[in-house]
């Protein structure tokens, strides 16, 4: 299938999905560095980084979803299209805010919510 967001001849939704899971992923780390450290600076670090990818991942969507409503129906493409990736879309942003508020609490010296 052929993407029908494109930027200079390159489908952007690939570029831009790495950028999310880049800043998702070290934000996993400045938590780890920060329960070892215990320095409130790595939750500061943390919370932005994950901002930064819900940011970027509500972005990356928008080109996806554009390529999503051009596949052909009744192909593979589609039936993977509507069975995997809506549940996925759904459920990360609802665990990821939650993460953001509870990296947000460390940082304030505040325990997280249960």
């Amino acid at each position: 299938m052929e993407s029908k967001a494109k930027i200079f001849g390159h489908a952007i939704h690939p570029i831009l999905i790495v950028y999310p899971l880049g800043l998702l992923s070290a934000a996993v780390v400045f938590d780890v560095i920060y329960l070892v450290t215990g320095n409130p600076t790595w939750t500061t670090v943390s919370f932005w980084m994950i901002a930064a990818g819900i940011v970027g991942g509500l972005l990356a969507a928008v080109f996806g979803l554009i390529d999503y409503l051009n596949i052909p129906s009744g192909t593979r493409a589609a039936r993977i299209g509507v069975g995997v990736t809506p549940d996925a879309n759904l459920n990360a942003p609802n665990s990821l805010t939650h993460s953001a508020r509870d990296t947000k609490r460390a940082a304030d010296g505040r325990r997280a919510a249960a």
